[in-house]
């Protein structure tokens, strides 16, 4: 490692946690200039966020685990505006920044370029990633998901994926997340919300959310959850509300649900390569599961509790109706 380079990152490490701090053009240029500038700046900004948390130091603002930072590619967090974010690019080397207090960098992002903006954000199967936003809303982001947040950080629009919102109310500017063919406004709440294969999926685990787009609106209240899918009728049925979000502790929750969409909920939280038979895909569920630990272990202690052998085929797992079951 450059001497000059170290010094220069332990600079800008320092400088960027101070309030007054506002060179952001200044370190954009800094890190295009080489690669290398990237790396070791986020290297020693997780190394601060690392022992801060050792030495029990917190924030002085409650801090996300992982803000994200604009970039523009596949793998991590894009902007949908280019002509007037060029500076943001060239941090594109940078994966996350931990050290800063939560929202900061998402504020900035957010309020510095224009209105025009929104943020777009995909993680890998496997990954998570915290965000808190300007107002105070913190969403917790499932791996396997791609949504975007509006440059007005009271609006997200989710492609696929899985999120836990806890939104700060505001009857001024409702909080609202657009799924497929449903719109899910706040009215003060902990809810999470799921859109995978055209199905949207909003539990409720405090205060209450109106979903509007499937015929009449309908107001969920906490311990509800609604089902919509251009594929079957729209359902509600009672859940736990301790229960939502437990995605996060590696607590999965079903009530009749089919083992094809269990196997993507635990390939999202694992990271793991996960096939489904056609006979065992459409047998259905009604339980709780716990993934902790190796995936493997994991995996096979929960087949027998959803009625399916696994079986490993080089990176993939699978899964299928037991050998005696095949055979009546």
């Amino acid at each position: 490692m450059n001497p000059d380079m170290e010094n220069a990152a332990r600079e800008w490490t320092i400088r960027v946690q101070h309030p007054d701090f506002d060179d952001w053009d200044g370190l954009s240029q800094w890190m295009a200039e080489d690669v290398r500038n990237a790396d070791e700046f986020n290297r020693l900004s997780l190394l601060d966020q690392d022992i801060a948390h050792a030495l029990g130091q917190a924030q002085p603002v409650p801090s996300a685990d992982v803000i994200p930072l604009l970039r523009d590619d596949a793998a991590g967090v894009r902007s949908g505006r280019r002509r007037s974010a060029q500076h943001w690019y060239a941090l594109a080397a940078s994966i996350m920044l931990l050290a800063m207090p939560a929202g900061l960098w998402i504020r900035h992002a957010m309020m510095g370029s224009g209105a025009s903006s929104a943020i777009a954000i995909a993680t890998r199967p496997g990954e998570r990633r915290n965000m808190a936003l300007p107002d105070g809303t913190r969403i917790a982001i499932a791996g396997g998901t791609r949504l975007s947040v509006d440059a007005d950080g009271r609006s997200v629009t989710m492609e696929e994926g899985q999120a836990t919102f806890r939104v700060t109310h505001d009857p001024a500017r409702p909080f609202a997340v657009k799924l497929a063919g449903v719109t899910v406004t706040d009215v003060g709440t902990l809810f999470d919300v799921r859109q995978r294969q055209g199905e949207s999926i909003v539990s409720v685990g405090q205060g209450e959310v109106r979903v509007t787009g499937a015929g009449d609106p309908i107001d969920l209240t906490a311990g509800r959850r609604l089902s919509a899918s251009s594929r079957s009728a729209l359902r509600t049925d009672a859940i736990r509300p301790g229960s939502v979000g437990g995605w996060q502790r590696g607590v999965l929750d079903y009530s009749d649900t089919a083992i094809a969409d269990v196997a993507a909920d635990i390939a999202s939280l694992t990271g793991t390569r996960i096939a489904v038979s056609p006979r065992a895909a459409g047998l259905r569920f009604s339980g709780a599961i716990t993934i902790d630990g190796d995936p493997e272990r994991a995996l096979r202690r929960i087949a027998p509790l959803l009625g399916v052998s696994v079986r490993r085929h080089g990176e993939t797992w699978a899964l299928d109706l037991p050998i005696d079951a095949g055979r009546r």
